[in-house]
């Protein structure tokens, strides 16, 4: 009978062990990933401009570089974060608009997970001039 309570014993004792073991891989945090930025949207006049952003994400990211129009550009392309939070500032310059309409481009970013995307609306020579006669 004594052998037979040790058993017993030891199968709690093992069994506690393993609820301890397994309770401790549980505890782990599960982060989850964001992905930010302050605008949604760039409107751009004809003449162009520089336009001040940032991103904030807790995971690394980059612009799909493909994805930038030839009239715009930025500053940073990308970003490292291990779960923790970061902000990245960044600049996007908008070329004058010398076309003879307006012109939308996708500025888009992502990480692994993650997909975002930054419109950049610009007008043209005609709306912007239709504009002024409109407004005399």
């Amino acid at each position: 009978m004594k052998k037979w309570f040790l058993s017993a014993c030891e199968a709690v004792v093992a069994a506690a062990v393993l609820v301890a073991g397994l309770s401790t891989a549980s505890c782990e945090k599960y982060i989850l990933p964001h992905l930010d930025c302050t605008l949604d949207t760039i409107w751009a006049p004809l003449e162009g401009g520089i336009y001040r952003i940032s991103i904030s994400s807790n995971v690394s990211w980059s612009f799909d570089l493909p994805s930038i129009p030839a009239w715009a550009s930025v500053d940073v392309t990308f970003g490292t974060s291990d779960y923790e939070e970061a902000v990245y500032p960044i600049t996007v310059e908008v070329q004058p608009n010398d076309g003879d309409s307006d012109r939308n481009g996708l500025l888009k970013y992502t990480s692994q997970t993650l997909s975002r995307t930054l419109v950049i609306s610009q007008k043209g020579p005609l709306t912007s001039q239709d504009t002024e006669t409109t407004e005399e």
